[in-house]
């Protein structure tokens, strides 16, 4: 994909956000770089003042420059004013796409603004009133963007763009009905018939009643595109011949095409018989996320020929768990346990698979027996998985048994929460329960309040229950509120008529007010648990977050406060935010490398201080200061992403600031560097690798740079693989 124009600019990506640590600001620009009627404003002088006008979130400044005399002024000012996103900058932005110099630029900041979650009222009419007179090169911006902003409305101009004779266009196009349909939105008729010609154009033939061999495409590019869009077609319509051109596309050389069109048949429900052959099929990909996504499809399926065709190809694989060197193949086993313990068990009598799942569990854990020291974090991962398994069954009485609880750590008591949450474990499943939440680890204690949730509705439990939850509402680690948050929140979501306790619901209100200048995910998982009460004792602290600092956590307020009272519009914030710790100025224009030395090699990381400086300047700041040496891989999602960065370990935990959002057109493909966030300027310390291409992340994630040497290590990389150290070099 080509950067949308004005996107490799040096000073496009200075527009920023907010930060809880104060510190001086620059001073402001000169008066001349800001005025209307200035001339042309030298780079010296523009730097500060995009710098000053998008920190405090004050598009005035901006807006004078969209009138400056320099072209490239106006267009650093027009991306910036997507990235503020107040009114005044969202209706000078619809008044741009008159501009044709600017109408691009001003697509593409529309688009940023809605992938943050500004409302922007009748954008979507404008941009589609710009398309007609638009060149190609325009049309790509505007088809990226209305991708974000779109409604139904978008789809037919985005499905008449898949025939265009310009392939970038027609990629565009095909890759923002994919990003409608994971919005949720709905495809006009015209776009699935497009969306098929297109995948057939770009797909390998199959010879009748046969699978397809994977086939090289004239344009793999476009290939891809189809996959994604029909891969993510929303609502799904059921038509046969999407099946067809998925079937077709799932032969594709690119094995990132090959995965997609296993989702896109997981999403659509193909016939059982037709997609379990192709699943099936794909379990001898080479590729391992191919494996991972025919494992998903066929799991999805959840009947007794899918499970045991899953259980029976995992125990002809168990070998790669010991085996260090090839770590990247452990992904779909380990996937397909994890599936496998997760999926609930069809009705009927006994199935043919419970057999072969014992075996494996033998299998594994004669592995173990004999594994050296790298292989057996694993081989003890996969033994657990395998008894949690087995162990859901009526007769299974706790604790949960694995073959190493010394390799396995805190996970086998993680496991065996999900067990008791499943119902399992008679009356064993509350003591076992209290014995997980009094863990000096969070991520069982996490595990143990979330899976509580679950023993709600038996009358004699529920004031253990709140007991267990009014405890974690005060407990220090971030990752337990939120489990507690959340599985409130889910309690009211799954339980019609459930209530709290008033003592509950006090508390409740209490920590979430204690989070109102704290953590904003913490806030915002507690307001949605207030909102889903419906109890009005929660308003006020509701109320009170909408004018925070936080555009996420206002954003979270003015729902709460939506669903106990009544809308109350747009909020701006009390005072403008704080200006980041971390000034960039030193590294704007330094090749900044960043080298992460892993329990499995080294990733040789080069970060773009051009696109965004405030988040590479926190990324020197931190590794510069031993912040990333000795963090885990908390989150893997094979064929996805890798995260970590979370002194904590549980995805809660940050660096005690955080950081402007910076998102551009960049694309997320493999190897990309992000930054993981809750929200519009929420981003901290922790930081994602891609597997394979997401373009539902561009525009939203900022991306700080990509991986240059190392992929073998990405592959590699687990739960639980650590950062032994992080080091830095500017040149």
């Amino acid at each position: 994909m080509r950067r949308l124009p004005g996107l490799a600019l040096p000073l496009l990506a200075l527009c920023c956000a907010p930060a809880r640590a104060p510190a001086p600001a620059p001073a402001p620009a000169p008066a001349s770089a800001l005025g209307p009627d200035s001339a042309p404003a030298p780079e010296v002088a523009l730097a500060p003042a995009i710098d000053r006008a998008c920190v405090r979130r004050e598009s005035a400044p901006l807006l004078a420059l969209t009138r400056a005399d320099s072209p490239r002024a106006r267009t650093l000012a027009v991306a910036a004013l997507g990235r503020v996103g107040d009114a005044p900058a969202i209706a000078r932005l619809i008044e741009l796409l008159a501009d044709p110099s600017l109408r691009a630029p001003a697509a593409a900041a529309l688009g940023i603004a809605a992938a943050l979650g500004v409302e922007l009222g009748g954008a979507e009419a404008a941009v589609l009133a710009a398309w007609p007179a638009a060149d190609a090169s325009q049309q790509t911006s505007i088809a990226v963007a209305l991708g974000r902003l779109g409604t139904v409305a978008s789809t037919p101009v985005l499905a008449a763009a898949l025939t265009s004779a310009d392939p970038p266009l027609a990629e565009a196009a095909a890759l923002a009905l994919g990003v409608l349909g994971r919005r949720g939105v709905a495809w006009d008729p015209t776009a699935q018939p497009a969306a098929i010609a297109l995948a057939e154009r770009h797909s390998p033939t199959a010879q009748p009643n046969s699978i397809p061999q994977p086939t090289a495409s004239a344009q793999p590019d476009l290939a891809y595109a189809a996959a994604y869009a029909l891969a993510h077609a929303a609502p799904v319509d059921p038509r046969e011949p999407a099946d067809q051109a998925l079937l077709r596309l799932a032969a594709a050389a690119d094995p990132e095409t090959r995965a997609l069109a296993l989702v896109g048949l997981t999403r659509r429900k193909a016939p059982a018989a037709r997609a379990h052959a192709a699943f099936a099929a794909a379990l001898t990909d080479p590729s391992p996320w191919v494996q991972v996504a025919a494992v998903r499809g066929l799991m999805a399926l959840a009947d007794d020929d899918a499970i045991s065709t899953t259980l029976a190809w995992t125990r002809t694989r168990l070998d790669v768990l010991a085996d260090p060197a090839r770590a990247a193949a452990a992904h779909p086993v380990l996937e397909a346990l994890e599936r496998l313990a997760t999926t609930p068990v069809p009705p009927g009598p006994r199935p043919r698979w419970r057999p072969l799942m014992r075996a494996a569990q033998i299998e594994v854990e004669a592995l173990l027996a004999r594994a050296s020291a790298p292989a057996r974090p694993l081989l003890a991962r996969a033994s657990c998985q395998l008894a949690a398994n087995v162990a859901r069954s009526p007769q299974w009485i706790p604790p949960l048994r694995c073959a190493s609880d010394r390799d396995i750590g805190p996970e086998r008591d993680v496991l065996e929460a999900g067990v008791l949450a499943a119902g399992f474990g008679g009356e064993l499943r509350l003591p076992r329960l209290k014995a997980f939440f009094a863990s000096a680890d969070p991520r069982v204690r996490a595990a143990a309040v979330t899976a509580a949730g679950a023993l709600w509705p038996e009358p004699t439990l529920t004031a253990e229950v709140e007991a267990m939850w009014r405890s974690a509402l005060v407990d220090p680690e971030g990752a337990v509120v939120g489990a507690t948050a959340d599985a409130i929140a889910a309690l009211f979501s799954k339980t019609p008529g459930a209530t709290l306790s008033p003592q509950l619901l006090a508390d409740l209100v209490e920590r979430s007010r204690r989070e109102l200048l704290g953590e904003v995910e913490l806030y915002t998982g507690l307001t949605a648990a207030l909102a889903a009460t419906g109890r009005r004792e929660g308003l006020f602290t509701c109320r009170a977050g909408l004018r925070l600092p936080s555009p996420t956590a206002r954003k979270a307020a003015r729902d709460c406060v939506t669903k106990l009272a009544a809308d109350p519009g747009p909020q701006t914030p009390a005072s403008p935010p704080a200006w980041p710790r971390h000034d960039p100025g030193q590294i704007r224009r330094k090749q900044v490398h960043w080298r992460l030395t892993t329990d499995h090699g080294v990733l040789e990381i080069d970060l773009d201080p051009a696109v965004a400086p405030w988040h590479v300047a926190a990324l020197v700041a931190l590794t510069q200061a031993g912040f990333y040496d000795g963090l885990l891989f908390h989150r893997v999602v094979p064929g996805f992403v890798v995260q970590g960065g979370d002194p904590q370990g549980t995805g809660w935990g940050g660096p005690g600031f955080t950081l402007p959002s910076e998102p551009s057109d960049a694309p997320f493909t493999r190897g990309a560097v992000g930054i993981a966030d809750a929200g519009k300027d929420s981003g901290g310390s922790q930081f994602f690798l891609m597997h394979t291409r997401a373009p539902h992340l561009e525009g939203r994630y900022t991306r700080v740079g990509a991986l240059r040497r190392g992929f073998e290590v990405l592959d590699a990389l687990q739960v639980g693989d650590r950062i032994l150290r992080a080091e830095v070099t500017l040149h």
